[in-house]
């Protein structure tokens, strides 16, 4: 987030002319690209910083660094339970990443300093609901147990009710039981609608389900709980664009823009909702091209994702060769890009 939008957000959190974020804030907040501005002017040999320039390097896919990073932090002060949890997720990551050999060996890594975690932290969170991913996921050669996944559920339920929502919900689709979910998004937001999780559970779960308008009220009711964050801002968009409200899109997308300057996700949603919708194909393309005009943050939609969708709305207006540059665009920034599909018709059409 640039510095005016900082300001924006004190003003608009705290009454403060300035509220500076700490690396925590902009993690929980997603605001990648400041946690790594924020990092580059700290002291590289700091414990904190290492851990951070792991957190930094995982984001961005640069898994052997990030992991190199964490044993370093975790080396450096072993009693910090930031340090275990980044090396636990990174881990985690490479696991899944890596085949079966290797990715039970990483699997083995990452349930080690998990358990760490929360043997300094009980009730870390996270941690927590890894634990309801892993005991779903992994098999029991390497710990995987489903009865201990309703275990941690349990215990999140004792630490934050909507938290342990979020963990049955997470068993309930493992379990293919479906019809549990909206219950459980429902009690969430009735039991705690000063909840921002809360909202972001059943909006989204009423975006999934079509339901426009209560996923429009959720993620209103969102917003003013954490403004700078882009998510709920994300699911207002794509609301707007089902019930065809244009004027209030327009109005959302500036009001979002004003807060968080640095993710532009919200553009993107609305623009590929219009291109779904197949109407609305100029305003889905000027969303796209906002969306283009910086680096995405990590964890949001590429610019490869971009460029291809720009280039199926390109050839929805029938102008072919534009649309070819768009997918040619996507296809360079993403090789295994499945719009090389889309390139290689729009090209044969073209005749």
């Amino acid at each position: 987030m640039r510095l005016s939008g900082w300001i924006g957000l004190g003003l608009a959190l705290s009454g403060c002319l300035f509220a500076q974020p700490t690396p925590q804030e902009l993690i929980d907040g997603q605001h990648f690209k400041g946690l790594r501005a924020l990092t580059a002017t700290r002291d590289p040999n700091a414990a904190e910083t290492v851990y951070l320039n792991a957190a930094i390097q995982q984001l961005w896919g640069n898994l052997d660094e990030a992991e190199r990073l964490a044993e370093k932090s975790v080396a450096m002060d072993p009693k910090d339970v930031r340090f275990h949890y980044r090396l636990a997720m990174i881990e985690g990551e490479k696991a899944r990443k890596g085949g079966m050999l290797r990715g039970l060996g990483q699997a083995r890594r990452f349930k080690k300093e998990v358990d760490l975690t929360l043997a300094l932290d009980p009730n870390h969170i996270r941690a927590l609901h890894t634990l309801v991913a892993f005991n779903l996921e992994a098999p029991g050669i390497v710990g995987g147990d489903k009865a201990q996944a309703r275990a941690f559920a349990e215990r999140l339920m004792k630490i934050d009710a909507v938290e342990g929502y979020r963990a049955l919900i997470t068993i309930a689709r493992a379990e293919k039981h479906e019809d549990r979910v909206e219950g459980y998004a429902r009690r969430a937001v009735a039991e705690h609608p000063e909840s921002y999780e809360a909202h972001l559970l059943l909006g989204n779960w009423c975006a999934e389900q079509k339901k426009w308008d209560e996923a429009e009220r959720e993620a209103r009711a969102a917003i003013p709980l954490h403004p700078d964050r882009a998510a709920p801002s994300t699911l207002l968009a794509a609301a707007l664009v089902w019930e065809s409200k244009w004027s209030e899109l327009d109005a959302a997308l500036e009001a979002t823009e004003k807060v968080n300057a640095e993710e532009l996700a919200p553009y993107y949603r609305a623009g590929a909702e219009c291109l779904q919708r197949k109407l609305e194909l100029p305003r889905a393309e000027r969303y796209l091209r906002k969306y283009l005009t910086q680096e995405a943050e990590p964890r949001s939609p590429s610019l490869a994702l971009a460029h291809w969708k720009l280039g199926l709305v390109l050839e929805q207006q029938g102008r072919k060769t534009e649309a070819v540059a768009e997918l040619q665009a996507a296809v360079k920034l993403d090789p295994g890009s499945a719009a090389k599909a889309d390139l290689k018709r729009v090209q044969s059409s073209k005749g």
